[in-house]
């Protein structure tokens, strides 16, 4: 029988560092999104395609995954996407003419996921969301 000791300064350690590594990660994957929408707009086959995979994530995984998880997959998407989080949570939003049916209802799930959301983690997310002056 091996017996492995670890201090909880170790395992605090090693959990800060990998949380470091997810929000380093999370950053990056945004700004390649940007440049990808850039190029490419927000109807290209690989944009559409990235954009799925995350709404399919944060839609199915939201119970499992933390608030920071949740709000990095949800900053990404809204890169994604031709409006903001104050258009998509008003009553009524309208998308731009050009958008395709696959923006439409993919706007109209990350609506239903922010509503489902705690008034904090929805005001968490206006605050990082909302646009600098």
């Amino acid at each position: 029988m091996i017996h492995i000791y670890v201090n909880k300064t170790q395992i605090l350690f090693h959990l800060f560092l990998f949380f470091i590594f997810v929000i380093v990660n999370c950053v990056l994957n945004i700004v390649l999104i940007r440049l990808g929408v850039d190029v490419g707009g927000y109807e290209d086959h690989g944009v559409e395609h990235l954009r799925s995979k995350l709404l399919s994530y944060l839609c199915n995984s939201s119970m499992k995954a933390g608030t920071s998880l949740q709000i990095a997959t949800a900053t990404a998407l809204f890169g994604l996407l031709p409006l903001d989080l104050e258009s998509l949570s008003q009553i009524e939003f309208s998308l731009p003419a050009y958008s395709s049916k696959s923006i439409s209802d993919d706007a109209g799930n990350l609506r239903k996921w922010f509503s489902r959301l705690g008034e904090h983690q929805q005001d968490l997310l206006y605050g990082i969301l909302r646009p600098t002056a």
